[in-house]
């Protein structure tokens, strides 16, 4: 019966309901925050586009699983691979031109070398958001 206060969400790594087009990248675990992205712009009914490219080791170890035909359903473009990383072809196909905000979610090296490769693409910094573990130097 007691009642909490809560607020937030604070700083950058939440979902800019703004964005005409938001590309979520990540690897393993980092899947953990876009599921919450992906529910939040279900919920809200949102209209932006949604992509998230997603890579595990196995196809046994992607997170979810059963919830990518429901966010699909929702107008999500959910790739989901095994083995390897998202590469840039990958990318440049699912946003053309390039032209979206990219959240990247991994362990520090992906999120480092993504975040370089976009950059090497003219991708501005402002639409690079990131969350890493692991080295947090960069």
């Amino acid at each position: 019966g007691q009642s909490v206060l809560m607020r937030g969400p604070y700083g950058r790594w939440t979902l800019d309901e703004r964005s005409p087009h938001a590309v979520l990248i990540s690897e393993g675990t980092g899947l953990t925050p876009f599921r919450s992205m992906c529910r939040y712009a279900i919920d809200r009914k949102l209209p932006l586009q949604l992509t998230i490219l997603y890579s595990a080791r196995t196809e046994e170890e992607q997170l979810y699983r059963l919830e990518y035909a429901q966010w699909r359903r929702h107008g999500i473009d959910v790739h989901a691979m095994a083995g390897g990383r998202v590469d840039i072809g990958t990318i440049e196909r699912k946003a053309p031109g390039l032209a979206a905000d990219f959240y990247l979610c991994g362990d520090s090296s992906f999120v480092k070398d993504l975040a370089a490769t976009l950059n090497e693409r003219s991708v501005p910094r402002e639409r690079i958001r990131y969350e890493k573990w692991g080295d947090y130097s960069f």
